[in-house]
């Protein structure tokens, strides 16, 4: 699975449907117009649950001209962007966020994938192997990798890139695309082996 950003914001301990999460936070600004934290929160609703990307983002405009440097601001208006294949604009924010913090590998993995969607495989795989270098712990830059490599029809480097995550984080999505894979191959050792970690991570999770 490539590594997708969601939406960032604080929680709130706001309850309610969407209607009234959004009054909650107009009402806010109405006292207070500068809450650039209420823009953002606001533009994560209408993102997030409205779909309303537009309206999103002329409350995070409003929110990076309070704060410039308020990173989740830009990692929200990129996901914006990406939900209206405006790629372009979405690199541009997500090069921003590096900007603020070039330890933001989630920012990193985004721009990447995009560079994968775009056929430029070559610069997408650096991106993620830069990745590994500085965080060595991380299984996302192999997932990403393996991703783009089924996506080019090589399940073999795939499954290459796909073990060695598994061995950073034995996580239920990995070993069942693990055991799927070898199944398809008619491997059915290591396809139940795969299985049986999917099986014990979904336990440990509960």
């Amino acid at each position: 699975k490539v590594y997708n950003t969601p939406p960032e914001q604080r929680q709130s301990r706001i309850e309610g449907d969407t209607p009234t999460i959004i009054k909650h936070f107009k009402r806010a600004l109405e006292i207070y117009p500068d809450n650039y934290e209420a823009l953002n929160h606001l533009a994560t609703v209408y993102l997030k649950f409205e779909g309303e990307a537009d309206s999103a983002i002329l409350f995070l405009k409003k929110a990076i001209a309070l704060d410039p440097k308020l990173q989740p601001a830009w990692v929200n208006l990129g996901m914006c962007y990406k939900f209206k294949k405006n790629n372009d604009s979405a690199l541009i924010c997500f090069n921003k966020v590096l900007s603020i913090n070039p330890k933001e590998y989630k920012a990193t993995f985004v721009i990447a994938n995009i560079y994968s969607e775009q056929g430029d495989f070559t610069r997408a795989v650096q991106m993620n192997e830069d990745v590994m270098k500085e965080f060595p712990e991380l299984d996302g830059p192999y997932l990403n990798i393996g991703s783009y490599y089924i996506q080019k029809g090589d399940t073999n480097m795939a499954n290459s890139y796909w073990v060695q995550a598994a061995w950073k984080n034995t996580s239920y999505e990995v070993c069942i695309q693990l055991s799927n894979l070898y199944r398809g191959k008619g491997d059915m050792e290591k396809a139940n082996y795969f299985y049986g970690l999917a099986g014990d991570a979904s336990r440990q999770k509960k």
